[in-house]
């Protein structure tokens, strides 16, 4: 029988992601120590920011923000560069909602400028919404709401439904704390 522990890493990473996303986690443990030996993390940092993504999801989940905080922060090194050039910007938006509720936002201000950088001045659509998300959600200089909506605004942005609930919920939270209820319905 061929072993492809590569592969199999990344699909098991792939389906914890999806049951997170469904909040349909089974219990602990997750991905279990075969699954983080069985490749070169070092070699293979798409697999590696893949398992940490899903790790995070699956905490996340469960209500455990802390733990999401701590796999999602662990997709970008001490000084704020990416694990992975393509998949850690795109977790941004998730390591900022995490960052907020447990009450590290300032600790992301630096990684968001960084990954706001290395998108250029002409991000693609996903990242622009990604980013005015993270940027509504940690970054206390900007207008939060002007952020939101810029995130909303771009119907292009419709081909990537999970990133466009996330970040209606998380305006809809932020207009119940700015007690403006009847708008966050």
């Amino acid at each position: 029988m061929l072993r492809l522990p590569r592969l199999q890493a990344d699909l098991e990473a792939q389906a914890l992601t999806l049951l997170a996303l469904r909040g349909a986690v089974p219990p602990e443990p997750w991905l279990t120590p075969s699954i983080w030996h069985a490749v070169s993390l070092d070699e293979n940092r798409a697999t590696h920011a893949r398992l940490l993504r899903a790790q995070g999801f699956g905490s996340m989940a469960l209500g455990d923000w802390d733990g999401g905080w701590r796999h999602l922060r662990d997709l970008f090194t001490a000084d704020g560069s990416p694990l992975h050039s393509f998949l850690s910007p795109r977790s941004i938006a998730e390591l900022a909602v995490t960052a907020q509720r447990t009450g590290r936002s300032q600790e992301v201000v630096p990684i968001l400028a960084r990954v706001r950088a290395e998108q250029g001045a002409r991000p693609s659509t996903r990242m622009a919404l990604l980013l005015h998300h993270a940027t509504a959600l940690v970054d206390l200089d900007d207008d939060a709401e002007q952020h939101f909506h810029l995130a909303l605004v771009n119907h292009e942005a419709d081909r990537w439904p999970w990133e466009r609930a996330h970040v209606r919920l998380n305006y809809g939270v932020w207009l119940r704390r700015c007690r403006r209820t009847r708008e966050a319905r």
